[in-house]
């Protein structure tokens, strides 16, 4: 059973007392949480910071406790609710009208020592939260402005937990991680190039389109004519991500003839400092975006969205904390509003979900692996015979 349990600090005030730890309460109810049953000991623990004729329930209502003895109590109950084993995670509540940072000394370390998730929600005058929320920064905390989002996250966490899933797991539904690939990015620096980026991605198991660095115009048309017309052709400068805006991509390209005259167009361009990119064109029925960011709370996180013209019309996207299970990827492309497009619009076929599900599962677990990688853009997937291949790609490092 989900439980956790909420923890309501009413600093200033009886106008706040016990209402936002009640509707805590219902939208916990309202993600499938349930409230823990704080245990005899637990009870016991409280009860001597509360005044004699306050009773000690879930919600944790402390103003009755900080009343009497101050807002040093916010720590001491913070510490009792995590030492309770029979609580899973606790909901802190801040309304801060005051500055009030000491109350947040050493709570990363206590939230560490007791393995238990923590969320927490703010209300308050701007100026004190933002520096609050700084200082919970620093500890690792997530901590929300609504609170509905707040549980929200909360449930989330708990329900993987509860499903027990590490990278171990993940590594079990057959995604590997060659050693080399860790131990090459170790010391890499900024944004690999493209092809850089793909050669890594295809390792793990993320399908890429094929593709091929030339040296010279005779090099560039044998490889168009064995790649099959039409082909791209893209000049790579070490450090630039975005090529389209410099002119560095040239689609379509038919013939032989052509594939070398955009060999000299593109050398020419980069001014002989980068590389050409020669690669089969892909015909798409959809296009998306796959990602991962290294959260500061939340640490690697899959992104998938609509891509192409699609993305700035409906700018649909979500997240997952990784790694990701196999279940939990079909699940991230279930929360996709653009459901019909993936279940083949007008004619189309429909996305292979097992297949992008393998490739959102591969992309989390190489995020988890190698800890220089600070983010990874795939833009775009496309889809094409119902197939995600990934088309262009960006993997940063940190420095």
């Amino acid at each position: 059973m989900l439980e956790h349990v909420i923890a309501a600090w009413l600093e200033q005030g009886a106008a706040f007392k016990g209402g936002a730890g009640i509707v805590s309460a219902d939208f916990a109810d309202e993600v499938g949480l349930e409230l823990a049953e704080l245990s005899p000991a637990t009870r016991a623990a409280l009860g001597q910071l509360y005044p004699a004729w306050m009773p000690v329930a879930n919600p944790v209502d402390l103003f009755p406790a900080i009343d009497k003895n101050g807002p040093g109590v916010y720590r001491r109950a913070f510490e009792i609710l995590c030492a309770a084993p029979e609580i899973d995670a606790v909901l802190f509540h801040f309304f801060g009208l005051r500055p009030q940072e000491d109350v947040f000394d050493h709570m990363g370390e206590t939230i560490r020592r007791s393995g238990k998730a923590v969320v927490g929600w703010a209300l308050g005058r701007r100026d004190v939260l933002e520096g609050m929320q700084r200082r919970v920064a620093e500890e690792r905390i997530p901590i929300f402005r609504e609170l509905f989002r707040a549980t929200e996250c909360m449930a989330a966490v708990l329900r993987q937990r509860a499903r027990g899933e590490d990278t171990a797991a993940v590594r079990s539904e057959g995604v590997e991680i060659p050693a080399e690939i860790p131990a090459r990015l170790a010391d890499a620096r900024g944004s690999l190039d493209e092809h850089a980026s793909k050669q890594i991605l295809g390792a793990v198991g993320v399908p890429v389109v094929e593709e091929r660095l030339v040296a010279s115009r005779d090099e560039a048309t044998a490889v168009a004519a064995r790649l099959g017309f039409p082909v791209v052709m893209k000049g790579l400068i070490p450090g630039t991500v975005h090529k389209t805006e410099l002119g560095l991509v040239r689609l379509g390209i038919a013939a032989e003839g052509e594939a070398a005259a955009q060999f000299d167009a593109l050398t020419e361009a980069m001014k002989g400092a980068g590389s050409v990119l020669v690669q089969r064109q892909v015909r798409a029925e959809l296009e998306l975006i796959v990602g991962l960011i290294r959260d500061p709370q939340f640490g690697p996180c899959v992104m998938l969205g609509l891509g192409g013209v699609m993305a700035e019309v409906f700018r649909d996207s979500v997240f997952a904390v990784a790694p990701l299970s196999h279940v939990d990827a079909l699940r991230l492309i279930g929360r996709l509003g653009a459901q019909q497009l993936l279940d083949g619009f007008r004619g189309a076929l429909p996305v292979d979900r097992d297949a992008l599900a393998r490739l959102l599962v591969c992309v989390g677990q190489l995020g988890c692996a190698c800890v220089s990688i600070q983010e990874i853009d795939i833009n775009p997937v496309m889809i094409s015979n119902g197939q995600p291949v990934a088309v262009d790609a960006s993997v940063i490092c940190s420095g």
